[in-house]
């Protein structure tokens, strides 16, 4: 994100992390070598939503997010113009979302996510978005190989 100039950055990690879990060294790190600032009201850690309750599942934890951080944006409490999910069920909820506020992706909005290689909830969404693809299945048999 930081090569396509963003400079504020928000980060979703996956609802169940912490803040001491590694993830968050190793956002920390990325932006910190390219000079982007960590801002904590950027950084959205748990399954809570910001209104209250918990999503009956990551694409409704994504969509009301991205309402959520993009209404509070549009008023200018927070600003940012990239954003990192840590994973692809939440962004396709986000991106549902992004969709209902007219925000496009790759224009107003640059957007970094982890996804499951072969998994098609991305699908063809692959131009709009900087996708980091893992293969769930080389992760599965290194544990157990």
């Amino acid at each position: 994100l930081a090569q396509r100039g963003c400079r504020h950055l928000a980060f979703w990690p996956m609802g169940n992390q912490r803040a001491t879990d590694p993830i968050f060294s190793f956002y920390r790190n990325a932006i910190a070598a390219h000079e982007i600032e960590y801002v904590p009201e950027l950084v959205y850690i748990g399954s809570e939503l910001p209104s209250g309750g918990i999503a009956p599942s990551s694409q409704d934890h994504g969509y009301a997010l991205a309402k959520h951080f993009f209404t509070q944006r549009k008023h200018k409490k927070i600003n940012f113009d990239g954003l990192v999910v840590a994973d692809d069920m939440v962004t396709d909820g986000a991106l549902a979302a992004l969709r209902e506020m007219n925000i496009l992706p790759g224009r107003d909005i640059q957007i970094a996510t982890l996804a499951n290689s072969g998994s098609p909830i991305l699908y063809r969404r692959e131009k709009q978005l900087v996708m980091i693809d893992f293969d769930t299945h080389e992760i599965v048999h290194e544990m157990f190989a």
